[in-house]
């Protein structure tokens, strides 16, 4: 506050923070793989994910892409336990440390095997001697929190009534966990591992005050529809038809679409054609590809392509 008492707005520490969360890299590594993360989404991002076209986001979500880093550690750490850290002080991925009930925690597991030819990054495996709990983490604003453990504004559930032109409340709803955070979780649980995996939860940490609502899966329930996106992926490498984008759940969309560009596009050619003009390599990557049962085989790109 200056002599006059007057309040400056100062957009200069914003500015600073953001210039940073843009110049961050990517921590997806590509791999050239169907990414369990991606798999619950419309089969067109798949793979789009898999040949190396980058998804774009805005300021906000990057923000949000931070948070849920720090949040899933900051939790990991009063819950579970940190994991070790390196010479540097940062924590160390894929890499077993004791926690604070004494059980053989990774953080960021990476899994040697896979179920047909996916690639999973676990966010924390528990080792229980005999078996193994894997639990995936996801950070939430409030309202989505809200949403998923039925609570706050999101108790009850309405329905307008054109008559009285008023909602009418028509009942108490019951927590639901989202359908794509089951599909990435229990495609985690169908990996193969030394052991039996016995337990998958999903927890739901609200980005406000920390209150947790988790969910416990059986990823068998999940294994019918896993197979079908992943036939759905493979047989499109097969024919080299693109499918045309569209919203699984509604939501993933317009701004929440990070491939919005591709909604516009409404045949497998005018996606090649796209490609053609903006992601080359990426094209050339796909169409050169090769189908062996589960996995891809992917051909050396020629440096006319890049």
């Amino acid at each position: 506050m200056d002599d006059t008492g007057t309040v400056k707005v100062l957009h200069d520490y914003s500015d600073k923070l953001y210039e940073v969360i843009n110049n961050t890299p990517d921590t997806y590594k590509e791999t050239g793989l169907i990414s369990g993360s991606k798999l619950g989404y419309t089969p067109l991002v798949v793979i789009l994910r898999m040949i190396g076209v980058e998804a774009e986001f805005d300021d906000y979500t990057k923000g949000k892409f931070l948070r849920g880093h720090d949040l899933e550690l900051r939790i990991i750490g009063l819950v579970w336990g940190y994991p070790d850290k390196d010479a540097d002080g940062e924590y160390i991925e894929n890499e077993w440390y004791t926690g604070k009930n004494g059980h053989k925690f990774c953080w960021q597991y990476r899994p040697e095997q896979s179920y047909r030819g996916t690639s999973v990054t676990i966010d924390l495996i528990e080792d229980m001697g005999d078996h193994y709990v894997i639990h995936e983490i996801k950070s939430a604003t409030k309202l989505s929190w809200d949403k998923t453990a039925a609570l706050g504004g999101s108790m009850y559930e309405y329905k307008y009534n054109y008559q009285t032109k008023k909602r009418e409340r028509l009942g108490r709803r019951q927590p639901e966990v989202k359908p794509h955070n089951v599909i990435q979780a229990a495609l985690q649980g169908l990996t193969p591992m030394d052991k039996p995996v016995r337990e998958v939860i999903i927890h739901y940490v609200n980005a406000d005050d920390y209150r947790i609502i988790s969910f416990s899966i059986n990823p068998q329930d999940s294994k019918q529809v896993i197979d079908e996106a992943i036939d759905k992926v493979l047989e499109a490498f097969v024919t080299k038809q693109f499918p045309i984008y569209y919203p699984l759940w509604g939501w993933d969309k317009g701004k929440y679409n990070s491939y919005e560009a591709f909604e516009k596009l409404e045949t497998s050619d005018q996606i090649r054609e796209y490609l053609k003009a903006n992601h080359k390599e990426a094209l050339d990557k796909f169409m050169l590809a090769q189908v062996k049962g589960d996995n891809i085989i992917y051909a050396e790109v020629s440096d006319e392509s890049k």
